[in-house]
């Protein structure tokens, strides 16, 4: 089953592959588990290929790919175990300034294509973890901003930030350059990843630190969401396809009573179980990037429970086939359940997105 992959399409997701596959090493993840290393598997790579030009439009230098190319280039991602924000930047950054903001923005994304400007964004802590909002302030005709953000992710490696903020109880979405915000505290994520909690103390403001307007900051907010759910998604899809491919290897080399596990029907079932649940998520998953639209809530959420609830089920699966070694730190399996886990952690989970779907 290719599901409706063009040749072109194709072509992109070899092209990925070539360059994430060289530079995939378990141990040095391992490792920035164990050390708190700041290493990012795949994020220089694909910087370098070019790649945060895929959302942009030609005409500004980019490669005017498609989000379901996109979404594409994200199963890739997750299956080789990336770190980095190429979602804070293709979504966040290249894909909402230039629906929304292109003409007055048009700079910034230049400078994420050549990779002068690197985004970071706290929304999902902001918007599904009910987070701090920093509040805007009117001082003697000067607009003022302070307030806290917590758990920025990659927030060392950027050079802006784009929150939602409020004025008058009013949400408005900013962006503005971390150069002149505190860090207050580092934690770190189950991958080691480095999260921080940042304070913005009274940095003044202008008219170029909006994203939209009073109009559609609701729609720009639904828009940035949908995207970042179905492309964590796609990550999510990724990582489970290479528990799948690791988990035959495993079985297809394990002797038991004689003989190789693969050759029990049981083994056979379980691996077919697996195969059906992954494929039917990714079938939705590519089927929903090519329609996505600011309006349509639902479409996110009825991914991420898919998400949540199956590839939930097959990391387990995966776990109770392999047995003790899958619970070992140099095999990896654990990685890739960290991966899955944190992610269906993230952006809300079933019972809040049950909710969307049921009103």
């Amino acid at each position: 089953m290719n599901f409706n992959i063009n040749e072109t399409q194709s072509m992109l997701i070899s092209s990925a592959k070539e360059v994430l596959s060289n530079k995939y090493d378990l141990k040095l993840i391992n490792k920035r588990i164990d050390t708190k290393s700041n290493y990012l598997s795949g994020w220089k790579e694909l910087q370098e290929q070019g790649f945060m030009g895929m959302l942009a439009k030609e005409s500004i230098g980019g490669y005017g790919l498609s989000f379901h190319e996109f979404s594409l280039i994200m199963e890739v991602w997750g299956t080789y175990l990336c770190s980095g924000p190429i979602i804070e930047n293709s979504i966040a950054g290249v894909l909402t300034l230039q629906k929304y903001n292109e003409s007055k923005f048009s700079d910034t994304i230049k400078k994420i294509i050549r990779n002068q400007c690197v985004i970071t964004t706290p929304l999902s802590n902001q918007f599904y973890e009910k987070g701090n909002i920093p509040e805007i302030k009117k001082i003697q005709n000067k607009m003022y901003i302070s307030g806290s953000l917590c758990k920025v992710p990659f927030f060392e490696l950027s050079t802006h930030i784009i929150f939602i903020a409020k004025q008058n109880n009013n949400p408005k979405i900013m962006i503005l350059p971390t150069n002149k915000i505190n860090i207050e505290k580092v934690i770190f994520d189950l991958l080691g990843n480095k999260l921080v909690n940042i304070y913005i103390e009274n940095n003044e403001i202008s008219d170029k630190n909006f994203i939209g307007d009073d109009n559609n900051t609701h729609e720009i907010i639904d828009f940035m969401m949908n995207h970042i759910i179905i492309s964590k998604c796609s990550e999510m899809i990724g990582a489970s396809e290479a528990v799948l491919n690791k988990t035959i290897d495993y079985i297809k080399n394990r002797e038991q009573f004689g003989r190789s596990l693969a050759s029990f029907q049981s083994i056979q079932h379980k691996i077919s179980e697996i195969f059906t649940l992954i494929s039917e998520t990714k079938e939705l998953s590519r089927y929903l990037s090519k329609i996505i639209s600011s309006n349509q809530k639902k479409h996110s959420s009825l991914i991420k429970i898919k998400c949540n609830e199956s590839l939930n089920t097959i990391i387990w699966d995966a776990h109770q086939l392999h047995g003790a070694i899958g619970f070992t730190w140099d095999y990896g399996l654990h990685l890739y359940t960290r991966k899955i886990l944190m992610n269906k952690s993230v952006l809300g989970d079933t019972e809040f997105h049950s909710k969307i779907l049921l009103s």
